[in-house]
């Protein structure tokens, strides 16, 4: 996997942490159950620390991603397809979502 994809799932995880506190009395309250409102409340205090976290690990990510790559010379002819999870539009989707 290569470091923009790994840095593409940090932000992600980061974005998720920083809202756990606003998503997790949504999920309770649609659950029917009070008591995991509070499970993620911890967080609150760290949330500002998560939400800039995330907007790093994703600035770096697609610096990572848009930085012109070195050419090799070589006289191999073989284009293989990019895995979707390693495209722009991944990257962007992540961004996004988060």
């Amino acid at each position: 996997m290569k470091s923009e994809n790994k840095l593409a799932g940090l932000g992600l995880l980061t974005a998720i942490s920083a809202s756990l506190c606003c998503i997790t009395p949504v999920l309770a309250l649609l659950a029917g159950t009070s008591g995991l409102a509070s499970t993620f409340s911890w967080l609150d205090p760290l949330r500002p620390y998560l939400i800039g976290l995330t907007v790093l690990v994703l600035g770096f990510a697609w610096y990572q991603k848009l930085k012109p790559q070195k050419q090799i010379d070589c006289d191999c002819d073989t284009t293989e397809k990019t895995p979707f999870i390693q495209t722009k539009k991944f990257l962007g989707i992540v961004t996004v979502f988060a």
